[in-house]
């Protein structure tokens, strides 16, 4: 019998699915998102229940704030701005996490921490698990000491490729947190391509990867024309995954660097019956390349297009390699490890002095995440503005505000008089 499982969203959150799943259907759910297209095989394999949840003005439940103030001021003010329309979209059909009944699902899946921590003690017998959306403090905090707010697993959202040895679950019965490797595409290897049938024959042309395509040159474009249509730069989901399931490759540029990042593009690209063609560099998900695939350089890269077009054998045989892949790393194993912890969790018997423990964690996880950040951040970024306005220009002020997370359109606002004032010099007062 399959688990009860329910993925949830605050309604402040900018990405994953805007409509509730009960009154559509999981293509019209997927092709709903705002940037990714997410665990598709939780829905289309395990039946899981999409639920936008009201945003709650609990301390934990604002953690999701933090990774704003990573970003660049443009962002965080594009991104705030949308965060209210969002509310404001999301209010009528969003639930009260205060008023629904949790009781009816085995594990609850959350982006961000979405459900206040005193709800999540009402329904012990569910497993609570949760991922954040970007990097940030709390992000390296709960990797490294365990999930917070009494949540019972931290999803780091990274590759699995062993199952989790016995004696972690069987600690997990006494001390019932943990943190695991589960990806956020939780997809098979033809998760995207079921989903277009209509689409899928005959593949023909390259759909290059989002990061690449914005930093692509005209002579990688006219390059890779030879070999058929040149696809990307698509924004909504739907053209996107309509489009990789019409395109033969999925490439990254090797001669365009990028940022390091997580590589979920491959597995969309993969699961929509593409042949991913990438170089390893800044790439966390590069397991699922396989050595017939990895390129180095943008010549190395038409060499080996041009090879698996004159041999389909080998074509066919590399792109079932990485399907495997998937269907493993990003779907078997994970759910695997999911549905044992599922069952440590049902025979957990936590001592007392385990209880009296986890009690004590949280608390200090309030004064570490919230006091104490407040009472140092705070007074630092008052006190840090005074010194060193004299001896730094502009473009440090604004640095400083931003590790700092502080006051980010004031400082930007006042950056930019300095600028058109005809002193561009002057440090800003």
């Amino acid at each position: 019998m399959k688990p009860r499982i329910a993925y949830i969203k605050h309604s402040t959150c900018v990405e994953s699915y805007t409509l509730p799943l009960e009154s559509v259907d999981t293509r019209t759910l997927i092709q709903s998102s705002l940037r990714r297209s997410g665990p598709i095989s939780l829905f289309s394999e395990y039946e899981a229940d999409f639920i936008i949840v009201k945003s709650s003005k609990s301390k934990e439940c604002l953690i999701w704030k933090e990774w704003l103030y990573f970003n660049d001021v443009d962002i965080f003010r594009g991104e705030i701005a949308k965060i209210h329309d969002l509310d404001r979209q999301y209010s009528a059909r969003a639930v009260d996490p205060y008023k629904f009944d949790w009781s009816v699902y085995d594990i609850v899946i959350c982006i961000d921490i979405t459900v206040p921590s005193r709800i999540v003690k009402r329904y012990p017998n569910t497993l609570w698990c949760y991922y954040l959306q970007e990097p940030c403090l709390s992000f390296k905090y709960a990797e490294t000491f365990g999930p917070m707010f009494g949540y019972n697993v931290f999803i780091d959202q990274m590759l699995v490729m062993e199952r989790i040895p016995a004696e972690r679950l069987a600690r997990y019965t006494e001390w019932p947190r943990m943190s695991i490797h589960f990806p956020q595409f939780l997809q098979n290897g033809e998760a995207i391509k079921k989903l277009y049938p209509d689409e899928d024959e005959p593949k023909s042309g390259i759909y290059i990867e989002s990061r690449s395509y914005r930093q692509r040159g005209e002579e990688d474009v006219q390059a890779l024309s030879k070999f058929g249509p040149v696809r990307g730069g698509y924004s909504e989901i739907e053209m996107i995954m309509r489009n990789l399931c019409r395109s033969k490759y999925l490439v990254v540029l090797p001669n365009r660097r990028t940022v390091r990042y997580r590589g979920q593009s491959l597995v969309e690209g993969i699961s929509a019956g593409c042949l991913v063609l990438s170089p390893q560099r800044d790439i966390l998900y590069r397991d699922l390349l396989t050595p017939g695939t990895i390129v180095s350089t943008f010549d190395e890269l038409m060499d080996r297009i041009e090879y698996f077009e004159k041999n389909p054998d080998a074509y066919d045989k590399e792109r079932q390699l990485q399907k495997s892949r998937v269907d493993e790393y990003c779907f078997n194993i994970p759910m695997q490890n999911l549905l044992s912890v599922l069952e440590a969790h049902k025979k957990r018997k936590v001592p007392i002095l385990s209880v009296m423990c986890l009690w004590l964690k949280e608390k200090l996880e309030y004064w570490l995440v919230f006091r104490i950040n407040h009472m140092i951040n705070y007074p630092l970024m008052m006190y840090s503005r005074k010194i060193f306005r004299k001896i730094f220009r502009q473009d440090i002020e604004i640095i400083v505000a931003r590790i700092l997370s502080w006051r980010y359109d004031r400082i930007k606002d006042r950056a930019e008089k300095a600028k058109y004032s005809g002193d561009a010099t002057r440090p800003v007062s």
